[in-house]
C-alpha cells in the first residue's frame, strides 16, 4: 500500500512539474526546501514542522495563522503536506509576487 502511495505521489508531483513547465533545477530547490522543512523525514511536513521552519526564516505565525496556512496547502485535508501539495504551494507563492 505504500508503494501504491509513492507512486501516486510521483504521478501527482510529475503532473505539475509538466502542466507549469517547471525546470528540474526549480524541483530541486523545491526538494531541498522541503527536506529542510520535514524535520522528522517522514516524507510529510506536519503542522509543528511548519512551525519550526517559519520560525527559522524569523516568522512567527499565531497558531490561527498557522492552522489557515496548513488548511490552504493540505488539498487532502490529511493534516500534513507532502511533496505535490508543497509543489503547488510554491507556485502559488510565487504567481502572486509576479
Amino acid at each position: 500500500a505504500k508503494q501504491i502511495e509513492l507512486e501516486k505521489l510521483e504521478e501527482r508531483v510529475y503532473s505539475l512539474q509538466m502542466d507549469h513547465s517547471i525546470q528540474q533545477c526549480s524541483m530541486d530547490k523545491y526538494k531541498a526546501a522541503f527536506h529542510i522543512l520535514d524535520v522528522d523525514k517522514s516524507g510529510l511536513i506536519e503542522e509543528e514542522e511548519l512551525r519550526i521552519g517559519l520560525t527559522s526564516l524569523g516568522k512567527t505565525p499565531t497558531d490561527i495563522e498557522l492552522q489557515e496556512m496548513m488548511k490552504l496547502v493540505d488539498q487532502d485535508k490529511s493534516g500534513k503536506i507532502d511533496f505535490a501539495e508543497f509543489i503547488r504551494f510554491m507556485l502559488h507563492t510565487q504567481s502572486n509576487c509576479n
